[in-house]
């Protein structure tokens, strides 16, 4: 399935986002599905779905993984199997975070669809961070001097 524009700038600003907020800006830590040979490696499969951002923080267990979401593609059948499956894996795995890129008027959509999952499948231990899309290109600015 093609990508939209939305979703690839999701992706791109989630990956700076994660590199700049667990690996010290160590954008070569951060494996990305973007069909880019040039970023390096992609993410590992979780459950059968491969995320679009993972990093294995250095020095540490712990496991961020990251999901880039449009409105319309947020609740669709197959997202919700998605995200069930990357937050029962950072449910299982001590100090990991799932972190969800959404445009920023489905930031409330996310959060409410995120804690609905925790709460039907007794997923409390899992972290979140739901990251509208705004608040991340702020960061991407940031963190390259932008």
């Amino acid at each position: 399935m093609a990508e939209s524009r939305t979703h690839r700038d999701l992706v791109a600003q989630l990956r700076y986002w994660i590199a700049m907020e667990f690996c010290d800006n160590d954008l070569g830590s951060v494996f990305v599905d973007d069909g880019d040979p040039e970023t390096g490696p992609t993410p590992p499969r979780i459950d059968g779905y491969q995320p679009d951002v993972y990093c294995q923080v250095t020095g540490t267990d712990r496991v961020v993984v990251g999901e880039a979401k449009t409105e319309t593609d947020l609740e669709t059948e197959r997202s919700m199997h998605q995200l069930l499956a990357f937050l029962k894996f950072c449910e299982l795995r001590r100090n990991s975070c799932f972190v969800i890129a959404v445009p920023w008027y489905a930031e409330r959509t996310a959060t409410n669809t995120l804690g609905n999952l925790k709460s039907r499948h007794g997923l409390s231990n899992a972290c979140v961070v739901v990251m509208p899309q705004l608040h991340a290109a702020a960061l991407v600015l940031r963190s390259t001097g932008g």
